[in-house]
């Protein structure tokens, strides 16, 4: 009987003892380890390939097949800008509970991608049941004003969508670099004062994120490390706010971080230590921001 050869670990194996598709060749220690196989082809994929859809798992090809409408998680497209004012932003919203559904989900683009393409949709592995919805980045005039942003939301929720008592949905924005300074020196000292300024006010910017008491004693401890991920070479990510389906919400969030980002961006270090949370509350005019400040007490 012929022996073969893992083309993962480099052991002879036996025929029987082997896991052969049209590509390849692994002995049973290194399947199990790190292999799973497509349910529509049967292909073997590594596990950090394969595309997962409830139950039935898949590979890359078979997937976008099935899911011409949600993108893999790590779908990246060039981006698109809208409006002309030198700050951006981008929102990454998590909805679940209404299907990992391709129908769905050219629903809710066909809801706004009526002249243009301004979201598009990919899959979360963080969520149960869900989509996350992605923005091209926009000025806060068009989010606020051009985007349909309440006819994207009225489409998610009959279908069974939920994001505000969901404790697995977020709502993160990218603010651009380039919008917090004119070199990467100017850059780096407005994200140093947004960290400090979140550090300072902790609690009421904790409250203002809607998050649950276990995930703000987590986020407490990881610090604004957590809320602010600064891994990506073009943009700035806020990641502490609770996903929602209300359009007033996700306008304060826009507000609040575009609040952050201007007082970081025209303070000194001595002007940031000194800022209280009334002095904040100053420098705040839009009214969706306004209103959701006192709805959650936290206009004092």
């Amino acid at each position: 009987m012929k022996d073969l050869s893992c083309v993962c670990c480099g052991k002879r194996i036996l025929p029987q003892d082997a896991h052969t598709d049209s590509q390849h060749t692994i002995c049973d220690f290194c399947y199990r380890k790190s292999y799973t196989r497509c349910d529509a082809c049967g292909t073997m994929i590594h596990v950090e390939d394969a595309c997962r859809d409830k139950e039935k798992t898949y590979c890359c090809a078979c997937y976008e097949e099935r899911f011409r409408h949600i993108h893999p998680h790590d779908y990246k497209p060039a981006a698109i800008f809208y409006g002309t004012v030198p700050r951006f932003f981008g929102v990454e919203l998590e909805i679940d509970g209404g299907g990992h559904s391709d129908e769905h989900a050219k629903m809710l683009l066909d809801a706004v991608n009526t002249d243009d393409e301004y979201i598009y949709i990919k899959r979360d592995r963080s969520l149960d049941d869900g989509l996350e919805i992605v923005t091209h980045p926009m000025t806060l005039d068009y989010h606020m004003t051009r985007f349909n942003w309440n006819r994207l939301l009225h489409t998610a929720i009959p279908l069974g969508y939920h994001a505000d008592d969901a404790p697995t949905c977020g709502l993160h924005i990218h603010v651009n670099r380039q919008s917090l300074g004119a070199t990467p020196t100017e850059q780096q000292a407005a994200i140093q004062r947004i960290q400090v300024l979140l550090k300072k006010h902790w609690y009421k910017i904790l409250r203002f994120s809607r998050r649950s008491d276990e995930y703000c004693k987590r986020m407490t401890i990881c610090g604004t490390a957590a809320a602010l991920n600064l891994d990506h070479p073009q943009t700035v990510e806020f990641r502490l706010f609770h996903g929602t389906l209300k359009t007033a919400t996700v306008f304060a969030c826009l507000q609040i971080v575009d609040r952050i980002c201007s007082i970081a961006q025209a303070s000194t270090d001595m002007e940031i230590q000194a800022l209280t949370w009334h002095g904040f509350l100053k420098t705040v005019y839009d009214e969706e921001l306004l209103m959701f400040l006192r709805e959650h007490g936290l206009f004092s």
